[in-house]
């Protein structure tokens, strides 16, 4: 289907998008301020997650920009953004080992925390930050 076809696009723009991110942040100092290089375990856990997260069938991508973000400390973010009438939401999602570490900011809305790491947890999160429009499940 067309939806489907979009989503492995969007997919692999992400792996894409963190082949860069290794070749511009694979070594010591690469932002000038003494950042770590992207650590393969970063890269690891990040393409399991993203793999996880489009075979899983419960996120509606749809009108939610998505990019991936280098971090100082050798970590790689996925960020979701929606601009909506109310404003933009920004949620941003970085695999660890154990959880993640999630940040949400919006209208009257700044949180961040943990969370565990599994998709559920992530769909939760989805569901209070973006609406329940982007938490249905596609049929």
């Amino acid at each position: 289907s067309q939806l489907e076809m979009s989503r492995d696009k969007l997919k692999s723009k992400l792996f894409e998008a963190i082949g860069i991110i290794i070749s511009e942040c694979g070594d010591e100092n690469w932002d000038g301020f003494g950042a770590l290089p992207i650590s393969p375990d970063s890269v690891r856990r990040m393409k399991e997650y993203i793999g996880d997260m489009f075979a899983s069938k419960l996120f509606n991508f749809n009108k939610i920009k998505i990019g991936v973000t280098p971090w100082p400390t050798g970590d790689l973010s996925i960020d979701f953004l929606k601009r909506g009438q109310e404003g933009e939401t920004l949620v941003s999602i970085t695999p660890n080992e154990e959880d993640i570490l999630y940040i949400a900011r919006g209208k009257n809305l700044s949180r961040q925390g943990r969370s565990t790491h599994n998709i559920n947890s992530i769909y939760e999160l989805f569901k209070t930050y973006f609406g329940f429009q982007y938490g249905v499940l596609e049929r």
